[in-house]
């Protein structure tokens, strides 16, 4: 970040939201990813550089969502979407996944926990219905994975066991360990829908003592 301050203030602003998002994921604290990424958003004038403006608030969104700041992650979510267009080659190589998707999954995560089921399914298609999902394991298995949160809270176990395997067949053919925390997390939360509780409380348990051993996807925990 000292580099970047005598070269580019646009790349100190990435290496900040990076930083914060980092430190979120490593078990540390929620507000300090939103003071990061607020930090980053203070360095372009009102009404400048709109794409990477839109970038921040689709990680800002992000970050309110893990502090559990649900109105303020879906207003940085909509101010997110205003931008969208906008967002340049080099801000989308930096994320190196679709931006528009990762924002959509942020916004699904939160209308889910606001209670707003029906916008919560228009945004769970779209990402269902989106070329861009076929080709990232990532994009895939968040998508799957938000419905399984969203088939527990309809009470739909039939639909949260089926995303539920989709997300652990494609654990299994790309071998990340986040994307194994991931599955076990999505089984457990399934069989929970279920009633299956000793199976659920096995997939948990399992997650916890993975997370513990690689130190990976901590913020899940």
């Amino acid at each position: 970040i000292g580099l970047a301050k005598d070269m580019d203030n646009r790349l100190e602003q990435l290496l900040l939201f990076a930083q914060g998002r980092l430190l979120q994921s490593g078990g540390g604290a929620a507000d300090d990813y939103v003071a990061s990424v607020l930090k980053a958003l203070s360095m372009t004038p009102p009404g400048k550089d709109v794409g990477r403006v839109a970038m921040l608030n689709v990680a800002l969104s992000q970050a309110y969502a893990w502090a559990g700041l649900l109105e303020q992650g879906l207003a940085a979510s909509d101010a997110a979407l205003l931008g969208m267009a906008s967002i340049d080659q080099f801000d989308r190589e930096f994320i190196d996944f679709s931006i528009e998707l990762w924002a959509l999954g942020i916004r699904a995560r939160l209308l889910i926990r606001m209670n707003r089921l029906d916008d919560a399914r228009v945004c769970l298609q779209q990402m269902l219905s989106s070329d861009e999902m076929l080709g990232d394991p990532v994009i895939r298995q968040i998508t799957h994975h938000l419905h399984v949160e969203f088939a527990d809270i309809t009470q739909n176990s039939a639909l949260a066991l089926e995303h539920a395997a989709i997300v652990v067949n494609l654990a299994q053919q790309y071998a990340s360990p986040y994307s194994k925390v991931f599955a076990l997390w999505c089984a457990g939360r399934a069989e929970a829908s279920a009633g299956n509780l000793a199976a659920a409380q096995q997939g948990f348990s399992e997650a916890l003592e993975y997370i513990a051993s690689t130190k990976v996807a901590v913020e899940f925990e």
